[in-house]
C-alpha cells in the first residue's frame, strides 16, 4: 500500500511540475497594451496618454494563473500523499 501511495505521489508531482513549468515558460504573443486617447496625464502615461492592458492579455493572464494554481495544487497533493505513505 505504501508503494502505491508513493507512486501516486510521484505521478502527481510530475503533473504539477509540468503544469507550473509550462506556465512559467509560456510567453504572451500579441498586443499587451493599448493607449486610451481620452485621458490626460497620469502617473501611468506616455506623453499624456493612459496605458491600459488589452482584454486579450487580461484573459491570457487569468488562464495562466489558473493553470499555475492547478499545478501547485498537484504538487501539494503529491507531498501530502507521500507523507501519508510514510505512516502506512
Amino acid at each position: 500500500m505504501a508503494f502505491l501511495a508513493h507512486l501516486i505521489g510521484l505521478v502527481f508531482e510530475a503533473i504539477g511540475t509540468v503544469l507550473v513549468a509550462f506556465e512559467v515558460m509560456r510567453q504572451f504573443k500579441g498586443r499587451k497594451f493599448e493607449i486610451d486617447q481620452s485621458l490626460v496625464f497620469t502617473m501611468t502615461s506616455v506623453e499624456g496618454q493612459r496605458i491600459n492592458e488589452t482584454m486579450l492579455y487580461k484573459k491570457w493572464e487569468k488562464a495562466k494563473y489558473r493553470f499555475m494554481i492547478i499545478g501547485l495544487a498537484f504538487l501539494l497533493l503529491s507531498i501530502l500523499i507521500q507523507l501519508m505513505a510514510i505512516w502506512l
